[in-house]
């Protein structure tokens, strides 16, 4: 996620439970309709903070989140 400032709040803030949940429902998806299984699923959050000068303050947040239990079966 990018963002011109913190107007609208930091740019990770934009990950809500919501988009988690559907991020969890996706990569289920996705690996089901391969067949892939017995694998670890890691969810990483890249924003971009783009300053008053140009500048692009980027933030790696590994592990930032984990599968929503709910979807797995």
């Amino acid at each position: 996620k990018t963002r011109k400032g913190l107007r609208y709040g930091h740019p990770s803030e934009s990950i809500t439970p919501r988009k988690r949940r559907q991020l969890s429902k996706l990569a289920l998806l996705y690996l089901q309709r391969r067949d892939i299984s017995d694998v670890s699923c890691r969810f990483d959050i890249i924003s971009i903070l783009l300053t008053s000068r140009g500048e692009a303050r980027v933030e790696h947040i590994k592990n930032a989140f984990e599968l929503d239990p709910r979807y797995i079966s």
